[in-house]
């Protein structure tokens, strides 16, 4: 398997546990406070998991393309996600589209469930993938130098 099938494989498992993660969320704010919760928690997760999904996305994309540049996009996308996720917030709060206070309360937790989960998933993956951190000499290399 190469390394971009792995980390393709990385992002659709950690956005599976992400999605498993809101949809629990979501079902247990319906049960606790009724109507309107589970939409409420289903467009939070999809924020968080849409923001999430993109940023890991475009990182991995030029870390393979241009590896040297990985850490500088890194963080730009780090920092552009917190932006984005923050207008995203700030837009929903001054539509009113979730006012009641349950719905606020299941977003807000949605949203941070889904950010907790996919962040697990991805470094419980990260920890787990064998990447090596640099290349082994070649043998006919080694065996010269004796």
């Amino acid at each position: 398997m190469t390394s971009r099938a792995t980390s393709a494989g990385q992002l659709l498992v950690a956005a599976s546990f992400a999605v498993v993660v809101g949809l629990l969320i979501g079902l247990g704010a319906e049960l606790l406070s009724g109507h309107g919760a589970l939409g409420a928690a289903l467009a939070g997760a999809g924020i968080g998991i849409g923001v999430l999904f993109f940023g890991s996305f475009l990182v991995d994309l030029v870390a393979s393309v241009m590896p040297a540049a990985a850490l500088v996009v890194a963080l730009l996308t780090y920092t552009l996600q917190l932006v984005l996720l923050l207008v995203l917030l700030i837009a929903i709060d001054h539509s009113h589209v979730f006012a009641a206070p349950a719905e606020a309360r299941a977003l807000a937790t949605s949203v941070i469930g889904v950010v907790l989960a996919w962040t697990v998933a991805q470094i419980t993956l990260a920890v787990r993938r064998r990447t090596p951190v640099f290349d082994l000499p070649a043998q006919s290399a080694m065996a010269g130098e004796r």
